[in-house]
């Protein structure tokens, strides 16, 4: 899907990061809608997409971008720039609370940010890493 598609259909924008670490995931209407909310609590946001790891992740490799749907699948979005998912920032050490999350459908061996509260137009996508990623 193109940024316009993503912008009009999906409701996300990536621009420039209020936390300082490049670009990041926005929540947007392209209509004039100041503090509309656009993701309610529980809301599925968006997918996170890329190349599928299975298996031991390999040692050397970047896992920057790496979401563990399991501990043998993996979700490598590093490569992937449709994938709008992968723009979506920490909110550690910034003075911001996270408002959305990852959640992984281990059946279905799929990852999704979701909403933890409510979302207004023009706020930036936070999720929390998680303390493996820190480590690196």
């Amino acid at each position: 899907m193109c940024w316009i598609h993503t912008k009009s259909k999906k409701h996300l924008q990536v621009k420039p990061s209020t936390t300082g670490h490049g670009m990041g995931l926005f929540a947007v209407k392209s209509t004039k809608t100041d503090n509309k909310t656009i993701f309610k609590k529980g809301d599925k946001i968006t997918e996170y997409t890329g190349d599928i790891i299975q298996g031991d992740v390999v040692p050397n490799r970047n896992t920057s971008y790496m979401f563990s749907v399991t501990s043998k699948y993996h979700i490598d979005g590093r490569k992937t720039n449709s994938g709008p998912g992968r723009y979506a920032n920490d909110c550690r050490k910034t003075n911001k609370a996270c408002n959305a999350k990852f959640s992984a459908n281990t059946s279905k061996r799929t990852g999704i940010i979701k909403s933890k509260k409510t979302i207004k137009n023009g706020e930036e996508i936070l999720v929390p890493y998680g303390r493996d990623y820190w480590k690196q």
